[in-house]
């Protein structure tokens, strides 16, 4: 009979798997300061309304970033906590910016976001419905 080996108190961070991300885009950016990573925990579809906002984002990131569009996963948490772990296993990223599958980021929210110099920023969504618009007064 085998021994079973019990579980660890504090479980170690999983790696993402390659088959987390649907689309991992790197970037040939133009934009000064540290790398990071862009979740975008999605579905299998993004409104055409938000990708003008993504496309701006990505062309905008500081060099050695990626945007992870997320469709493994049953749970919007779920896909989070990946991103999470994908962050925590890439040594060179300094920062995390989880934006959903429905909003449209204001051009240069990003640098704004990075500007604070706080451990910890967000936006404030000041509508509902779909697609949803981010406060340009970040």
């Amino acid at each position: 009979m085998k021994k079973r080996h019990r579980a660890r108190a504090i479980a170690k961070p999983r790696r993402a798997s390659k088959a987390a991300t649907a689309f991992r885009s790197p970037l040939s950016a133009t934009s000064a300061g540290p790398p990071g990573l862009v979740a975008v925990p999605c579905v299998a579809w993004i409104w055409t309304e938000v990708m003008p906002s993504f496309m701006y984002l990505e062309s905008s990131l500081p060099r050695g970033s990626y945007v992870a569009y997320t469709v493994a996963g049953s749970t919007i948490c779920g896909k989070r906590n990946n991103a999470v772990d994908q962050m925590l296993n890439e040594p060179t990223f300094e920062w995390l910016l989880f934006v959903d599958s429905d909003m449209i980021l204001p051009k240069g929210a990003l640098q704004r976001l990075l500007s604070r110099k706080a451990d910890i920023v967000g936006g404030c969504t000041v509508s509902e419905g779909s697609p949803i618009a981010l406060s340009p007064a970040m």
